[in-house]
């Protein structure tokens, strides 16, 4: 094996073996004999964020296949680097994220006669290979993307994680094949064409973000979490290893004994993400999720835990008061820190690190809150997925009071409805709402699921997209989303949030891996755990929703380690005061950005959409802020896309 560092001035030096939390790219080219590492110099520039402290490169001798990376050092700071190989050099891998039960599979692996030449979890990896092949994946707990590159064979083996908190971009581009955490590392290559692709730019506007297997470009793909790729010889083959069964197995005749193992095991989820040989801390919103993981964390640690929020000047949007109260019961060493409206300036950034259009606004905060917090510690454990694994969110209890009234009321009581509503009241607030409220209950459970978890609904996309675009359309986000929650079984809850696993948390996780990677730092996620969400999926439904009160067992939880003000107050939410922002210093921006700038250049956007929204939302008729908001990143992706 050859590997290599890529030093100033891209010289390149001998480096060892290795861990890290960081960026990592790859290149496998058609043919052998060419130099593939100039390209694969700009695939690790275009990351270096992601791993400032090391960065390394392999190249195979037949110059076929070459792999980079970026470390960002968290375990076994003094060696650790890759890419790193087995003992005869012919299993090849580079790793992004944590191995949680590295100890004991090293343990295992050693007893089986394998040879470590380091303490860390990435050369894990290339023994475990050797010992189980693809199936390695199955035996791993944390949070992960990795290559492979198995020299025997010339084979190219990637997987990420079940829940999908690291990223992995690929694309086969003429019997090549090449591979990044981001997918602007990827397009840096050169070797991936820059076509749009009007399926992801439909799904953008459908969900506000744009889910795997698709990326915004036709030739990008996204490896789908949970899933592994073989590459070899030009053909690609891409599987599911591990999914989510919604549907419960066991029986739990004792409620204490279901909150009691629910808890042992958020606790060992906790416990098992503590391990760190640099500065680790967390986040701390003032709600539920984020205040049981820091509980567990202060219980579990010998020294004080440091906790971070972020808050804004408008009172309606500002947690901080709360967090401040979970603080100081837990005894944290604590830190505020306030987001300035910046949007217009920090926006093109935001663009860039998430490589495509991403429309959850929420990102702006964590970008504020990841910068703060990097100044203090270089990992920071976070509360997120506790809404879609415990049913906290409003959407699912509307689902389920929606889908009982559709199976208790005739198809014709509905219909009278609507048409009495219709006739009896002229346009106003309280018609939209209860023909609204009328139509969903008119809906099967899987299209009333779709229809819940869309942005711009299909009438709005008709007025919006141009018959260019809808001409191009290959299928429709709706459908996608009705076919999912219809493929899974057991009870409709439990659809509804393993629907949401696949989906929308896929997409807060992007973000939280995006936002904290930005600023070189690595955020851990407890409660997506594959074990915990295991072990949730088995239970009731009652136990997460009950009447009008979600995340029943986890609030039950809480109440043993957070102030019970904390537990029962009405869910805020990392929401950001756009609508004030966009009648102040958003407005001229917004207005000139999206009349102005390239949205029309593609085609595919009607001039008249863009005029009446503006004109809706800033006189007044119609709140508009998250459809503005959207248009602004996609009309800015396109005006700072590489």
């Amino acid at each position: 094996m050859s590997a290599w560092h890529f030093g100033k001035g891209r010289r390149l030096s001998y480096q060892g073996h290795g861990v890290a939390v960081c960026g990592i790219a790859g290149i496998a080219a058609g043919a052998n004999g060419l130099d593939l590492l100039p390209a694969l110099g700009r695939m690790a520039d275009a990351m270096a964020h992601r791993g400032p402290d090391e960065e390394g490169a392999y190249q195979s001798p037949d110059r076929t296949v070459a792999l980079a990376h970026r470390r960002l050092k968290i375990i076994d700071l003094s060696s650790g680097q890759q890419p790193l190989a087995n003992e005869d050099k012919t299993i090849v891998t580079v790793f992004n994220g944590e191995i949680y039960n590295f100890v004991s599979l090293r343990t295992q692996l050693v007893q089986k006669g394998h040879i470590f030449s380091s303490r860390s979890d990435t050369e894990v990896l290339v023994h475990l290979y050797e010992e189980h092949g693809p199936e390695m994946v199955t035996h791993l707990r944390g949070m992960f993307a990795f290559a492979i590159y198995d020299a025997r064979d010339g084979s190219l083996f990637l997987a990420r994680d079940r829940l999908g908190k690291k990223p992995l971009y690929y694309a086969a581009t003429g019997g090549g094949f090449v591979f990044a955490s981001e997918l602007a590392a990827l397009m840096a290559s050169g070797l991936v064409p820059r076509a749009l692709d009007p399926d992801g730019f439909d799904r953008f506007f459908a969900l506000t973000y744009i889910p795997a297997p698709r990326t915004i470009f036709k030739a990008a793909g996204k490896i789908p979490p949970a899933h592994c790729l073989r590459w070899h010889r030009g053909s690609t083959k891409l599987w599911r290893y591990w999914d989510i069964d919604p549907a419960p197995r066991r029986r739990w005749p004792d409620a204490m004994e279901v909150k009691t193992e629910v808890r042992k095991k958020i606790e060992e989820a906790v416990r098992i993400r503590l391990v760190s040989d640099v500065p680790l801390g967390a986040f701390l919103s003032g709600g539920v999720d984020s205040g049981v993981v820091a509980a567990c964390a202060v219980r579990a640690l010998d020294r004080p835990l440091d906790t971070f929020s972020m808050g804004f000047p408008e009172k309606t949007h500002d947690e901080r008061p709360y967090a401040r109260l979970v603080a100081r019961h837990l005894g944290t060493t604590h830190h505020e820190f306030e987001v300035e409206p910046r949007a217009v300036e920090i926006l093109p950034e935001l663009v860039r690190l998430f490589g495509e259009p991403y429309g959850d606004f929420s990102a702006l905060p964590m970008w504020y809150l990841a910068e703060k917090t990097r100044q203090h510690v270089t990992v920071a454990l976070s509360g997120d997925g506790g809404d879609e694994l415990f049913g906290g969110y409003n959407s699912h209890r509307h689902f389920l009071r929606y889908a009982a009234l559709h199976a208790a009321l005739p198809r014709q009581v509905i219909s009278l409805a609507q048409r009495i509503l219709a006739a009896a009241f002229s346009q106003g607030t309280f018609r939209r709402r209860a023909l609204r409220a009328l139509e969903l209950i008119g809906h099967g459970p899987g299209m009333l699921y779709a229809d819940l978890n869309t942005f711009l609904k299909p009438r709005q996309r008709s007025e919006a997209f141009t018959d260019t675009l809808t001409g191009q359309l290959t299928g429709s986000a709706l459908r996608e989303l009705e076919e999912l929650y219809d493929a899974l079984a057991g009870e409709p809850l439990n659809r509804v949030l393993a629907a949401d696993e696949k989906t929308f948390q896929v997409c807060q996780l992007a973000k939280v891996d995006a936002m904290t990677m930005a600023w070189s730092m690595e955020a851990r996620t407890p409660l997506v755990d594959h074990e915990l969400v295991e072990l949730v999926f088995s239970l009731p439904p009652h136990l997460k929703i009950h009447g009008n009160t979600g995340k029943v067992l986890l609030k039950e939880i809480a109440l043993d380690m957070l102030p019970a003000d904390i537990v029962h107050r009405k869910k805020q939410g990392f929401t950001v005061p756009l609508s004030l922002w966009f009648k102040g210093s958003l407005r001229e921006y917004a207005t000139r950005q999206i009349l102005d700038g390239p949205l029309l250049d593609t085609g595919w956007i009607r001039r008249s959409f863009l005029e009446n929204v503006l004109t809706a939302h800033f006189q007044g008729a119609c709140d508009q802020t998250y459809t503005l908001w959207n248009l602004l990143v996609m009309s800015q992706w396109l005006a700072t896309r590489w």
